[in-house]
């Protein structure tokens, strides 16, 4: 997202379902606290047990969620996950992993 200008981090922001309700002005002060990630295919994001001190949005690429039940999701743009280290203290209770090169 180091290419990404404020404002279309903030749009980036206003497609998700989590963050679709909010106004311009509150999305540029969240966008200006984003980070990115580029992660190469087939690359580990996080693992079960891992602490959970970040959200991630997807803004090109798939990620690959796989819980310990065995069920399997794919997330493309647009699709955040990570979002559990917003609302507890717990540890990751799935594995996030790149299957195509990918911007976070």
């Amino acid at each position: 997202m180091n290419s990404f200008t404020l404002i279309e981090k903030a749009l980036l922001l206003k497609s998700t379902h989590l963050f679709k309700e909010l106004d311009l002005d509150l999305l540029l002060i969240i966008s200006e606290k984003l980070g990115s990630i580029r992660c190469e295919n087939k690359q580990k994001i996080f693992s079960i047990g891992q602490e959970a001190n970040r959200m991630f949005l997807i803004s090109q690429g798939t990620i690959a969620i796989k819980t310990p039940k065995k069920e399997h999701y794919i997330l493309s743009k647009g699709e955040f996950f990570g979002d559990e280290s917003l609302f507890n203290q717990g540890p990751r209770t799935y594995e996030a992993t790149s299957l195509t090169q990918t911007n976070l």
